[in-house]
């Protein structure tokens, strides 16, 4: 067993418990959903490494089902609640003007496309296969076989992991957007630095003058 594996975890835990109480006075949906997906791979990942230390037997088919999916999920999710936090940030720091109603409806609207429905499409890949399944097979064989060749795998000390068909459409279905949102957020990151120079050259221009 490797024994950091679960208390590396569970600290996590611990600690997105310390700073929930902040998030509770003025919660945004980017803050939670980062809270909420942290909370539940650090808790899947640290019921992991103790179910499977040292075995790859399987010992709940059931718990892996739901656990892939979440940490799919999770994939998602995450860099996509940073790029809403690194979005909102760049804009709230920049000089554009725009009304703020119509601007707080579309950060709504792209918050909760991100950080809410992204993550549930990105889950129900596998699932609407087997839902096609019984319908047509053709669909089943894109939704389902396109994505994942087999219910899960098992790896030791690490537990249920979810099974990606090494295929160039699948690769690019699982991977392909978690990169993409990271890049985005990189970008914003970038254009936040590069405001921030920007600005502290203008300020010490003035005070020369």
């Amino acid at each position: 067993m490797r024994a950091e594996l679960p208390v590396f975890s569970f600290l996590s835990l611990f600690g997105l418990i310390l700073i929930l109480p902040g998030q509770v006075k003025s919660p945004t949906i980017p803050a939670v959903s980062v809270i909420f997906w942290l909370f539940v791979s650090n808790l899947i990942h640290g019921v992991n490494s103790i179910v499977w230390a040292g075995n790859t037997a399987i010992h709940s088919p059931a718990w892996c089902d739901i656990a892939t999916k979440l940490l799919l999920g999770a994939m998602v999710a995450v860099p996509g609640a940073f790029l809403c936090i690194c979005r909102h940030l760049e804009f709230a720091t920049s000089r554009r003007e725009v009304a703020e109603k119509a601007n707080r409806l579309r950060q709504s609207i792209f918050e909760v496309s991100l950080c809410i429905v992204s993550p549930i499409v990105y889950m129900a890949l596998r699932k609407s296969g087997r839902f096609v399944s019984h319908t047509t097979a053709a669909h089943w064989h894109f939704a389902d076989t396109i994505v994942q060749d087999h219910r899960f795998s098992i790896v030791q000390d690490l537990g249920c992991q979810a099974a990606v068909y090494n295929y160039l459409p699948a690769l690019i279905l699982v991977w392909l957007p978690p990169l993409l949102l990271s890049l985005i957020s990189l970008l914003y990151c970038g254009k936040r630095v590069r405001s921030f120079f920007v600005e502290s050259k203008l300020t010490h221009s003035q005070h020369l003058h």
